[in-house]
């Protein structure tokens, strides 16, 4: 048997949210380095930054304007995003998208994934997820693309589109929801390990993996 303990850290997150994508590549990043000394399992958690968004999504752009203010304000978040994203090897093509889109089939798709037990599978998902929305001006609330995406992941193609026009896992997404709402998270991305440690927002490399030493040392 090996001797390298394992770790859990969960991830609550929003498919729209770009500093979750930021979040994501910077952890597997951290994980990278902590890898000799630990086993990390991941798990997504689900979260909406904006319960509102119908189930047809809305323009993109005029939404971030009602929520945020001004044209000006987002364009300059979209700038340094883009600047950020380039240093991780993100290309975000913020320009490209139309549609917000509401989110919860897509954390179903999640919640699927994860349910077949297998990191690899989930890990290229939600990749896939944040890539077609931000990199790919793709709406992943609409099925034909959430399929997409889910077959480039691995999944079988017409098996998931019948989960999805089901309401397999939504429960689930609905319970994880108010979990994580319950335990005081109200921005993402945040990153909970082990339940013992937390750091919300997209830390940089070195804090991740400070926070996944400390708890391997404390555990």
């Amino acid at each position: 048997m090996s001797d390298v303990p394992t770790l859990t850290i969960e991830i609550a997150s929003d498919l729209v949210c770009p500093w979750c994508f930021v979040g994501k590549r910077r952890l597997d990043r951290a994980i990278e380095r902590v890898a000799p000394r630990v086993t990390v399992k991941t798990r997504w958690l689900p979260f909406q930054l904006d319960p509102s968004v119908p189930r047809a999504g809305v323009d993109y752009k005029d939404n971030l304007v009602r929520k945020f203010g001004s044209a000006k304000r987002i364009e300059d978040a979209w700038a340094r995003l883009t600047e950020l994203g380039r240093e991780d090897g993100i290309a975000f093509r913020f320009d490209a998208q139309k549609v917000m889109p509401h989110t919860i089939t897509g954390h179903r798709l999640v919640a699927h994934a994860q349910s077949l037990d297998d990191a690899s599978l989930t890990d290229r998902l939600v990749e896939g997820l944040f890539r077609a929305h931000f990199c790919d001006g793709r709406d992943t609330g609409n099925l034909d693309v959430l399929v997409d995406v889910a077959a480039d992941a691995g999944l079988e193609r017409e098996a998931t589109r019948a989960m999805l026009l089901g309401d397999a896992h939504a429960a689930e997404v609905a319970d994880e929801i108010a979990e994580v709402r319950a335990l005081g998270i109200s921005s993402v991305p945040t990153f909970i390990v082990d339940r013992r440690f937390g750091v919300a927002g997209a830390q940089p490399v070195e804090t991740l993996e400070a926070v996944i030493t400390r708890a391997l040392q404390e555990s």
